[in-house]
């Protein structure tokens, strides 16, 4: 049974893509001044595409994302990290019932596997329902897999529902998604097999209206492993274990195990604390079975030194769970561990 936590950061936006991220009411604010010389020119090229009809429709505006998805995106992620310095380029494109879903880069440490998409509308997102919707979520309901010589294998969907990112313009959503093997490392060639069959705007209501359609993308992924760096814990009290720490550019992924005493809940926690933010457990998210369990903390949440304690919630009682600084965990922890995160 898995049991996810998360937390709101704000990202930086970079000056490069400051212009997709105003608003509709910024861009009319805005003002171009053009040369009698650069508006002809701008005049002769119009005239141009329109007798040769070479204009993509306008819907398609934004295809520069495609390949930089992650640049563009990874500032603005809660998650944040460096995407884009160890993805590849895909560019696999698909259409259907009016949406266009590029698979832009892809990225896999062999802890998790990460894609970025673009993802284009026909008609404005907006028009799609008349609740308020979450802007920095689409979600997409579908099947993924991964296929090597070690046969196939179900991806988990990780992290915060759909995929996480930015409605670019009123037609256009870039964004990316996490899978993990649910702890498992992945193999260092595999094929990715992702269908997805249908899309939705996230608003709370459960009667959300989705588009349907059959979004299928097969590319072949290479894992790449630069600067994933694990540490050994092996650190264990009453049959629980801190087993080891991987730190990727993107998340910091503790592994622990536990005996079987919780069944199908999660009472145990696993709680983590970075040098100076004592008063704040900075785990991100998880995923925990019977007897193990994988904690992740945005790389850029963590700094030199970072202290894991894993403890036993109903021992803690109301007022224990509510206070979640670094002393109370320190105090009520079945194992502890202390490590400093090379830089």
């Amino acid at each position: 049974m898995s049991d996810y936590k998360f937390l709101n950061a704000v990202g930086n936006i970079s000056d490069e893509y400051l212009l997709e991220a105003l608003s509709y009411r910024e861009r009319k604010k805005m003002v171009k001044y053009f040369s009698k010389a650069a508006a002809a020119i701008l005049l002769a090229i119009i005239i141009t595409g329109l007798s040769l009809n070479v204009f993509m429709p306008i819907y398609a505006r934004n295809l520069p994302f495609v390949g930089n998805a992650f640049a563009f995106i990874q500032d603005r992620l809660h998650t944040g990290g460096a995407y884009s310095n160890y993805a590849f380029k895909i560019g696999d494109k698909v259409t259907d019932n009016g949406i266009t879903m590029t698979m832009s880069e892809a990225y896999c440490d062999g802890v998790n596997l990460y894609v970025s998409f673009v993802i284009e509308s026909e008609t404005a997102f907006d028009t799609w329902t008349t609740d308020e919707y979450i802007k920095s979520q689409l979600n997409y309901d579908g099947t993924m897999y991964i296929e090597s010589s070690e046969g196939r294998k179900p991806l988990n969907d990780s992290g915060l529902t759909g995929l996480e990112g930015k409605f670019t313009d009123a037609f256009t959503f870039v964004g990316v998604k996490s899978f993990s093997l649910s702890g498992a490392v992945f193999p260092d060639k595999f094929m990715l097999d992702m269908k997805i069959n249908s899309v939705s705007l996230i608003t709370g209501k459960a009667d959300t209206e989705y588009v349907k359609g059959d979004w299928h993308f097969a590319p072949s992924i290479n894992v790449n492993s630069g600067d994933v760096v694990t540490y050994e814990i092996n650190k264990e009290a009453k049959g629980h274990t801190i087993d080891k720490i991987v730190v990727t550019p993107i998340y910091v992924t503790i592994y622990t195990s536990y005996p079987d005493i919780y069944g199908d809940t999660t009472s145990y926690e696993v709680r983590t604390y970075t040098d100076g933010y004592a008063d704040e457990d900075i785990s991100s998210q998880g995923e925990y079975g019977r007897t193990s369990g994988i904690t992740q903390i945005p790389r850029i949440r963590v700094n030199n030194d970072l202290h894991i304690y894993v403890v036993d919630s109903p021992t803690l009682g109301e007022d224990g769970l509510a206070c979640g600084t670094q002393k109370v965990s320190e105090e009520n922890a079945i194992v502890s561990a202390d490590i400093t995160i090379d830089k």
